[in-house]
């Protein structure tokens, strides 16, 4: 019996339970198997990660003076052409104020022959017209005040001009000029006409003797200093 119990309880028992110094020797085993590893991957890490940082470090150092250099190039490069935008836009209005002035002058001129001149012989020699046909011009061409006024400063433009030394063209559009002041309104067919050009312009004539000059259309004598009265 005594053999069959032993037969019995070495088929039919468990497995005996590891003991307690058994686990702790596992375990210490296991464990430094781990601290190995997190040893190895630390190690790793540790290797990789000051040249990583070296790396950003530089980057961030030298990227935001590219950046900046970068920057100051596409300043430069659209100063640059902001600037000939600038000078060509420049040039185009001095072009078109020099053919503005030009028409001006053109038409200027334009008045002064068909108010004036009989027959231009040459540059220098003029024919002129007499102050009937003048008076008549301006009555049928129903010039203005202000058409007047510049026809006295194209006139002016030509040579200096005052009111002890004019130039024959000078003469005759003055003169003429207060034959016309003298029509009466009502017989007047140019209904443009204020009746007081004459006074203006040898305003204007006297002042230039002093080498001044005064405005155009200042009529009112209380407030005009080269009053003659």
């Amino acid at each position: 019996s005594a053999r069959c119990e032993k037969t019995v309880f070495h088929h039919g028992s468990f497995p005996s339970r590891p003991s307690r110094q058994s686990l702790i020797t596992r375990k210490a085993s296991a464990s430094s198997v781990n601290d190995e590893e997190s040893e190895i991957v630390n190690n790793e890490e540790s290797e990789i990660e000051p040249a990583a940082l070296q790396d950003d470090e530089a980057a961030l150092a030298h990227m935001p003076r590219e950046l900046c250099e970068k920057h100051a190039l596409a300043l430069q490069d659209q100063a640059q052409k902001l600037r000939a935008e600038a000078a060509a836009m420049r040039s185009q209005l001095e072009r078109e104020e020099a053919e503005k002035l030009a028409k001006r002058k053109a038409k200027v001129d334009s008045w002064i022959e068909q108010l004036l001149i009989e027959v231009q012989v040459n540059d220098r020699t003029q024919l002129l017209k007499t102050e009937e046909q003048v008076l008549l011009r301006l009555q049928e061409g129903r010039f203005s005040q202000e058409q007047i006024n510049a026809i006295f400063n194209r006139i002016c433009e030509a040579g200096p001009q005052s009111r002890s030394n004019c130039s024959p063209l000078m003469e005759l559009l003055v003169d003429s000029v207060g034959k016309m002041d003298e029509v009466e309104r009502q017989e007047n067919p140019n209904k443009r006409w204020s009746g007081k050009v004459e006074r203006v312009l040898r305003r204007r004539l006297f002042a230039m003797d002093w080498n001044m000059d005064i405005e155009e259309n200042v009529e009112d004598d209380d407030l005009n200093p080269w009053s003659l009265k």
